[in-house]
């Protein structure tokens, strides 16, 4: 689990995302919690268009993405 890139999605901080993401390669399949939660649906629940979009577009995640 990427825990520094799930603090930055639950702060809707979009920089603290893009700086992750511009020095980690993060995986679809690494984008989950230990309850099978994605970093995607939880953006998607608190309305973080922009994070989501990042998300998207940096994890190769697809939109139809599995959620526990």
């Amino acid at each position: 689990m990427h825990e520094s890139l799930w603090q930055a999605v639950e702060k809707n901080s979009f920089s603290a995302a893009d700086k992750y993401l511009s020095a980690n390669e993060v995986l679809e399949a690494s984008i989950y919690d230990s309850l099978g939660q994605s970093m995607i649906h939880r953006a998607a629940q608190l309305g973080y268009v922009e994070m989501l979009m990042l998300l998207f577009e940096r994890t190769g995640a697809k939109p139809d993405l599995v959620n526990a």
